[in-house]
């Protein structure tokens, strides 16, 4: 799945040998994907009961908040954990396995990808997200700085563009006023005309 981008990936619970009270246990601490932990019980218990898997004596959930995820299951005392757990992995869904296909539009085309060559058109993808968003940002401070000189030119005339925007009988006559009197384009002139005098 990995090279080609399609096929099953093998998932498998996180499982340790343990002796508590001088039995063997096996505690599962982690699932597979999507495995929900009260249907996993009662399918290992349902096996149990229908002699699908021997060698377990007692099953005890101790999950908790401080703890986490963990299933204790008490084995028999000639049991063999390992024999135990092949059992559970080929009878529960401590082992499951997962469709994998990994589908990608490159240059607005899906394709199927290799984990590799997912990887790097993610990368790239990611790469041009930041660069037009840098952009972006560039163009917003430049225009901004653009308004903030004509205001500066306009601070330093502060009587003479009062006087002329008082004097002006509308507004286009005002902002041709203010591109001769300060010598500002069409944009810095209307950003002038809109501020609160």
């Amino acid at each position: 799945a990995y090279r080609t981008g399609r096929g099953l990936i093998t998932m498998r619970a996180v499982v340790n040998t343990e002796e508590i009270k001088g039995r063997m246990c096996l505690v599962v601490t982690e699932l597979p994907y999507q495995v929900n932990p009260d249907r996993l019980a009662a399918s290992i218990r349902e096996a149990v009961r229908d002699g699908k898997i021997q060698g377990i004596a007692d099953m005890r959930d101790e999950t908790s908040g401080r703890t986490g995820q963990r299933l204790v299951l008490v084995l028999k005392r000639d049991a063999v954990p390992k024999v135990v757990l092949n059992n559970l992995y080929k009878h529960s869904q401590l082992q499951q396995t997962f469709g994998a296909n990994m589908l990608a539009l490159v240059d607005g085309v899906p394709r199927t990808l290799s984990l590799d060559a997912f990887i790097r058109h993610w990368v790239s993808h990611q790469l041009e997200v930041i660069d037009r968003r840098t952009r972006y940002l560039k163009r917003e401070a430049e225009e901004r700085d653009h308004i903030l000189q004509g205001y500066l030119k306009a601070l330093d005339m502060i009587d003479e563009v009062v006087a002329l925007i008082r004097s002006s009988k509308d507004v286009e006559t005002a902002r041709t006023g203010l591109m001769n009197l300060l010598d500002v384009d069409e944009v810095q002139a209307d950003a002038i005309l809109a501020m609160q005098l």
